[in-house]
């Protein structure tokens, strides 16, 4: 099975090994308290997490900004009428959801973008 990769716009480490180089190895000579060093471990990751999961969601945001306006001009490819497709019938006219238009729908609602 072959790899997900990361998108282009995917933000880089923010703690590039050029500005942290410390060793995993060295952490404990560092910090040689086991207790210490576990809470100390905990609250670096929390406050690691925070700056992390912030800079990842902000190029998420931008990412789906573009998606949402391109749906939100995206044509519909089965030439539908506001979402229903038609079909002559023996006695008149029967309507047929779009599925294309309930699934842009249901993205654009999703990601907190109306039609």
């Amino acid at each position: 099975m072959k790899a997900i990769e990361k998108p282009k716009w995917w933000p880089d480490n923010p703690y590039p090994k050029s500005v942290f180089p410390m060793e995993r190895d060295k952490y404990s000579e560092v910090v040689p308290d086991e207790k210490t060093r576990t809470a100390l471990s905990g609250m670096l990751g929390r406050e690691f997490w925070e700056i992390a999961s912030d800079t990842i969601w902000e190029a998420v945001e931008a990412e789906l900004s573009q998606v949402r306006e391109l749906l939100k001009v995206a044509k519909c490819p089965n030439s539908c009428i506001d979402g229903s497709i038609p079909h002559r019938i023996v006695r008149g006219w029967e309507q047929e959801q779009c599925q294309w238009c309930y699934e842009r729908k249901q993205a654009l609602d999703l990601m907190g973008g109306k039609k």
